[in-house]
């Protein structure tokens, strides 16, 4: 635990030391389309804080699941684990419900998901795993923060190809992916403000 460090932004813990590098690559060299309105929401919509250890690539490739239960045994590459947010990994790890069949979840095929947990039953397994009472607030926030953070990473490779430095076929691929990620991101984005602003107004007419 002596070797973590807090790092801060929009949600505590959220971009590990390469990847605000990666950030500041994308904003200072070819920034993301609509990246400014994708900041001003992060910053507005900001969640209040709370201090956990977080692993930052929460996903089931970096998982090991028991051979005959139905539970996780162990949680690999901790190499970007940090100090942050609770939640990022539950974002981070949410990412593959909003995401179109087969790369992830949604619009899949019935039979193809079924057994898979929808986004709330996940939520309420981890509120009660967690032991939080008052439940998750703002998750789609973590999730559309994730997207973000996502997007970011797939930029800064971007970036990487373009200079030179890195050319195997799965960083090319990547590059290529990033106008659509970027776009999964901004539409996500765009539903939650809609949807928080009029859950605003309708707040405020009472």
């Amino acid at each position: 635990m002596c070797g973590y460090a807090s790092h801060f932004g929009f949600a505590r813990g959220a971009f590990t030391p390469v990847e605000r590098a990666y950030l500041g690559l994308c904003q200072k060299n070819f920034s993301l389309e609509h990246q400014d309105e994708q900041l001003d929401f992060f910053e507005k919509y900001l969640p209040e804080d709370e201090t956990s250890v977080a692993h930052l690539d929460y996903m089931m490739h970096n998982m090991m699941f028991h051979p005959t239960e139905n539970r996780v045994i162990a949680v690999l590459d901790w190499e970007t684990s940090t100090i942050g947010h609770p939640l990022a990994d539950l974002g981070y790890f949410s990412q593959l419900f909003y995401r179109d069949w087969p790369d992830g979840f949604a619009n899949a095929p019935a039979d193809k998901v079924a057994g898979i947990p929808t986004p709330e039953e996940i939520v309420d397994l981890y509120s009660r795993a967690a032991g939080r009472k008052q439940g998750v607030k703002q998750f789609e926030y973590h999730v559309a923060f994730a997207m973000y953070r996502t997007t970011v990473i797939h930029q800064g490779i971007a970036g990487r190809v373009l200079a030179g430095t890195a050319s195997n076929a799965a960083a090319q691929l990547i590059k290529s992916s990033v106008p659509q990620t970027n776009a999964r991101c901004l539409d996500f984005i765009r539903g939650l403000r809609a949807k928080w602003e009029k859950e605003g107004a309708a707040k405020a007419k009472i």
